[in-house]
């Protein structure tokens, strides 16, 4: 409806969330572009998005 596209990954053998040592869901990890963890936010909450925005503003900024 908001024209928002974006891939989801399934984990069904739950490869992926060992390689993060994810603990609980949700988990959203931002990977830099470097392939490396920059950030972790464990839980959900209102002001998710906001979060999420700034980290990755905040690692594309570091990258200038």
């Amino acid at each position: 409806q908001r024209g928002f596209e974006m891939q989801v990954g399934l984990d069904p053998d739950g490869k992926i969330g060992q390689m993060f040592n994810v603990s609980s869901i949700p988990q959203s990890v931002v990977i830099d572009p470097d392939g490396n963890v920059a950030r972790l936010h464990v839980g959900a909450s209102p002001r998710l998005g906001d979060e999420l925005f700034k980290a990755i503003e905040s690692i594309l900024n570091e990258e200038l």
